[in-house]
């Protein structure tokens, strides 16, 4: 693993890890963070359009929670279902070392029975959510030395659930394709062409992804135009409009307000200042998929995902993102 020095202060490198080839349907993703965080250092959690599990496996974070406008200590394991607005400012209160199982926009409902959106825009105790398990899953992620014994460690947990797994429904090919051609999508012509009438559709999708279509495409919107900006600085804000289906920069303007709880700039500053390891988790394969889906190839080095059954460790180079 590649590790940076950030300004002097700060030692900081990610790692994105493969499930088991058997688990892919229900997770995406897994995610190894490191970093030395100067406490003062707020990093604003705004959105996030798939359900993730937690792991804080040295210091914990305190978070100013906006639902309930007071601080807390989160807990160890967290489980966070879909994130529509700005839902906390975290802060990081010395070495993190965080595991970070990130779900597939159905994954979670499938494997674990449970509406991710019951667990939109708050960070619950993974414990509470899905039993004692996750205690002792913490407790071996805890005690392993290296990324690849901790994601040896989740698929295990994870293969017993998903023997228990509801089967696919329309709703995974209808957020793969959301998730695929971004606010290019057509959300009336998806329906119709899943069989579904217009109540059926949202009912289904709040069920089993959180949030309505709707909001859904507003999400990956906001989200890809943050992470097109990160990628890529020099890129005007006209340009990252035109990028991610925003009408205009009034448009933009507003959901930054409305979302990100600042204006564009500010909510970018803001961002620049959180470790780039954890920045990176959240923002740039979202940056990369984008490019890659609508022009056929990626701006930016993109990370690369294990697909060997070795899981061969891949890094993300903190600042060269």
């Amino acid at each position: 693993m590649t590790t940076h020095s950030l300004s002097g202060r700060q030692a900081q490198a990610g790692k994105y890890l493969q499930p088991s080839p058997a688990l892919a349907e229900y997770v995406r993703r897994y995610e190894y963070f490191e970093a030395d965080a100067d406490h003062r250092v707020v990093q604003p959690v705004a959105v996030s359009v798939f359900p993730v599990l937690l792991f804080y496996l040295a210091t914990r974070a305190t978070a100013f929670e906006y639902t309930v406008r007071r601080a807390r200590l989160v807990p160890p394991a967290i489980a966070l279902g879909p994130c529509d607005r700005r839902v906390a400012d975290v802060r990081y209160l010395g070495r993190l070392m965080n595991f970070v199982v990130v779900f597939e926009p159905t994954g979670f409902s499938r494997l674990f029975h449970l509406s991710p959106g019951e667990l939109r825009n708050y960070a619950h105790d993974g414990r509470d959510v899905l039993g004692a398990w996750i205690r002792d899953l913490h407790s071996r992620l805890c005690e392993a030395t290296r990324p690849e014994q901790m994601a040896e460690a989740v698929d295990e947990a994870l293969l017993r659930k998903s023997s228990n797994a509801l089967p696919k429904s329309p709703m995974q090919r209808a957020a793969a394709s959301l998730l695929r051609y971004k606010a290019r999508s057509n959300l009336a012509s998806l329906a119709s062409s899943l069989g579904l009438s217009d109540s059926s559709w949202r009912r289904h999708f709040i069920s089993e992804i959180g949030v309505t279509p709707k909001r859904y495409l507003r999400m990956l919107r906001f989200q890809h135009a943050v992470a097109l900006k990160r990628a890529s600085p020099d890129r005007t804000w006209t340009e990252v409009c035109l990028d991610t289906g925003y009408y205009d920069q009034a448009h933009l303007i507003a959901d930054f307000h409305d979302i990100g709880g600042a204006t564009p700039s500010r909510f970018m500053r803001e961002l620049a200042v959180v470790p780039d390891a954890i920045a990176s988790a959240i923002y740039q394969s979202l940056a990369d998929d984008y490019e890659v889906a609508f022009t056929g190839h990626s701006t930016n080095q993109a990370p690369q995902m294990l697909r060997s059954a070795t899981r061969r460790g891949v890094r993300v180079p903190a600042g060269g993102l």
